[in-house]
């Protein structure tokens, strides 16, 4: 709502979460994009997140560009 950097959430500090939890394994797409979705509802000043994860080329015997998932959460 304004210009002002102290009302908004350090995208660095996203980027950081996204790249931890991805380094996680995980056997289901679902288990990172939870995890990511509940670190970032930690951080301050956010009200809700919505994250999609794809898995490009994914090893099933289907014609896909991508498969994903998207999970929202809020406070």
């Amino acid at each position: 709502k304004t210009d002002n950097l102290n009302d908004t959430v350090d995208y660095a500090r996203i980027i950081e979460i996204v790249k931890k939890q991805m380094a996680i394994r995980s056997n289901m797409i679902e288990h990172p994009a939870k995890r990511i979705v509940d670190k970032i509802l930690l951080l301050h000043k956010v009200q809700k997140v919505k994250v999609e994860v794809e898995k490009i080329q994914p090893p099933i015997d289907a014609t896909f560009d991508k498969i994903s998932v998207t999970i929202e959460g809020k406070n």
